[in-house]
């Protein structure tokens, strides 16, 4: 097991590789939300099943967890996911860093900046072209005084949506001079790759090989579902995949009860005209709600980067 010794706080913290025997219970066990957090504001709160699942989902990861030496136990923990993606047109190896969280009886010994010195020194050793990646809310003035001495910046704003799956939606019907409408779920795999490297092409930070996800990862993608039509002589196509956040995380509401959930990804629609687009999205996206109805989903959530159109179509009540 390695170990990193950082001069912080008279060296009583250290940072080592992850042990599941030795720090998974210690690790589960810290909240994921800030001390200060109003849980009556919000409908429910999903935990991860198990703090080792999400690096896994990429063949190459890291765990990271501080040590308090005095106690001989964990207290704080980051995971990264380590892949390479397209960014500009180029290839990148994209250290995606996440899970930051230290036990709240820990927090202000500047555990979360010797995390972000750790994850920042392995990126400049690696000798491939890399880019390195955090998520945060705007608003979290810890995780932003932690990378205040780091080459990090902000980039670009992202937003997560989730609605509550009570109900099966109208299904709108589309314009009267398109035909040959057609809604089905994608099977192969070979078919469905095929239409992303296609719908996504233009897009940054997408996989270098999709099979990242369609192979590797294929019993969290659990559907994609397609729609097509022909207007004016031009086909149009939809899509919207589902992967399966019940196997990852627990999402309870505030009566604790748990609730089924899937997250929406790699959504598109194509065509020339983009209001014809639009329109068979929302009629896709209309049907799988009620597809997801159906089968007793509770909640579905969806995100994406603020420029990305697809957007304007969500939530879907």
């Amino acid at each position: 097991m390695n170990s990193i010794n950082n001069n912080n706080n008279n060296n009583r913290f250290i940072l080592r590789e992850f042990s599941e025997e030795k720090d998974l219970n210690a690790i589960s066990s810290i909240p994921r939300l800030p001390i200060s957090y109003n849980y009556n504001a919000s409908e429910g709160m999903s935990h991860p099943i198990d703090f080792t699942i999400r690096p896994t989902l990429t063949k190459n990861h890291k765990i990271i967890v501080a040590e308090d030496r005095h106690e001989h136990q964990a207290v704080g923990a980051y995971a990264c996911n380590i892949k390479d993606v397209i960014v500009c047109g180029e290839k990148k190896t994209l250290y995606n860093m996440f899970d930051i969280n230290v036990d709240p009886k820990y927090r202000g010994h500047s555990i979360s900046n010797m995390f972000f010195r750790d994850i920042h020194s392995a990126v400049k050793q690696d000798d491939r072209s890399t880019i390195l990646v955090a998520s945060t809310s705007k608003n979290n003035a810890p995780i932003k005084k932690a990378t205040g001495n780091i080459e990090m910046t902000p980039q670009y704003d992202q937003c997560q949506m989730a609605w509550k799956v009570s109900n099966p939606v109208k299904v709108y019907s589309l314009p009267s001079n398109c035909s040959q409408v057609r809604f089905m779920k994608v099977i192969e795999n070979q078919d469905i790759k095929i239409r992303w490297d296609n719908a996504f092409q233009q897009y940054n930070f997408i996989p270098t090989n999709f099979s990242d996800i369609l192979v590797d990862n294929q019993k969290y993608h659990e559907s994609t579902y397609i729609a097509t039509m022909q207007c004016n002589g031009q086909l149009y196509e939809a899509s919207i995949s589902i992967w399966n956040q019940d196997l990852i995380f627990t999402l309870k509401n505030r009566q604790q009860q748990t609730q089924k959930h899937r997250q929406l990804y790699c959504c598109y629609a194509l065509g020339e005209d983009q209001e014809m687009s639009n329109h068979l999205f929302r009629y896709l996206l209309q049907r799988v709600h009620n597809e997801l109805y159906s089968k007793g989903i509770d909640y579905v959530f969806a995100g994406f980067s603020m420029t990305d159109p697809i957007k304007q179509h969500f939530p879907c009540y």
